[in-house]
């Protein structure tokens, strides 16, 4: 994919929610001209602080950012130095974001809920693909035949 590609992803209906390229070069910092060149081609790329700020505004991961932009170099370096995990976008990463945010006994709370979560999901799968039990097939002669009886009284 080509970077101008990559930047009509950005704009499209896709990431930063079908804004114009205008506004999206105005919010990332560069003039609209360059922008529009860089849409046809005609740039072949930003500077690293320029794609992390559309990396921003997009809601995308900056090393894959980075990487598409043509700073792949940059991105391994990066994910090197920092051991940077994925972090997801969108509902996902502020989904993250607020579980940075609790304190230890609530993250430890939050912890065990997911693993017993995990836990009970395992169950349903494992109950899901058992085979089916078959249901008794006997006949009321041969329950009858099982019953212990006591002996009766004798007559008088």
């Amino acid at each position: 994919m080509s970077f101008g590609d990559f930047l009509r992803k950005c704009a499209g209906a896709g990431a930063a929610g079908g804004i114009s390229a205008a506004a999206l070069a105005r919010a990332i910092g560069v003039s609209p001209t360059r922008m529009s060149r860089a849409l046809r081609g005609q740039v072949r790329g930003f500077k690293a602080e320029t794609v992390l700020r559309l990396a921003a505004h997009c809601n995308l991961d900056p090393l894959e950012t980075l990487r598409e932009a043509g700073h792949a170099e940059l991105a391994a370096l990066l994910a090197a130095a920092f051991v940077v995990p994925h972090i997801p976008a969108g509902r996902a990463r502020e989904t993250v974001r607020q579980y940075l945010e609790l304190d230890a006994e609530r993250r430890r709370t939050v912890e065990r809920l997911v693993a017993d979560l995990a836990r009970f999901d395992a169950e349903l799968d494992d109950a899901e693909h058992a085979p089916a039990v078959p249901a008794e097939t006997t006949t009321g002669a041969e329950r009858a035949s099982r019953r212990t009886r006591r002996p009766r009284a004798p007559r008088r």
